[in-house]
């Protein structure tokens, strides 16, 4: 007859869920102050944005960013007169227009010239080598960057060309 009593015992605990040790923390969590003088001013009956502001600070930093981004919109001031933006042509290289107007970038003239140096015009064969395609382009993405490069133009190539690139180039 023990046993019976154990297994029903068993039965009857396996659903029940440890309870919190402390009831008092289980919805609120005090904040956790490792400064000396920040914990001997804060008053833990009060709500924060009373510590705070208590202790000299705002509660809601970005609390009026949205405010004050239509006043700038409202005076019609750009964000170089209101912050005194430095010129940044000297920091950051703008590309020519060259570079940004080339139907096929030169990473990917480079990417493409190394494939149908190999490959000749076998978009499948392109797709299916992992060493050569490391960024896994379709032979579909490969097709089309192929066509690109192959109508260039001698201004808008960047990169030496193989015997057998030149070749397919001139037929077409």
């Amino acid at each position: 007859m023990g046993k019976k009593k154990a297994l029903r015992n068993h039965r009857r605990r396996a659903g029940t869920k440890t309870k919190l040790r402390n009831g008092n923390f289980s919805f609120y969590k005090p904040p956790q102050l490792s400064d000396g003088a920040v914990k001997s001013k804060w008053n833990p009956k009060k709500s924060v944005q009373m510590n705070m502001s208590a202790l000299g600070l705002e509660s809601q930093v970005n609390g009026e960013v949205a405010q004050r981004g239509n006043a700038i919109l409202a005076s019609g001031a750009s964000a170089v007169e209101l912050f005194d933006i430095p010129e940044s042509d000297n920091v950051i290289p703008k590309k020519t227009k060259s570079l940004s107007m080339l139907p096929v970038s030169v990473e990917d003239q480079k990417y493409i010239v190394k494939l149908m140096e190999r490959y000749g015009d076998d978009y499948e064969r392109m797709a299916r080598d992992i060493k050569r395609n490391n960024m896994q382009h379709s032979s579909h993405r490969l097709k089309k960057m192929g066509s690109r490069f192959l109508l260039l133009s001698e201004d808008q190539l960047r990169v030496e060309l193989p015997v057998n690139v030149e070749k397919m180039m001139a037929s077409l």
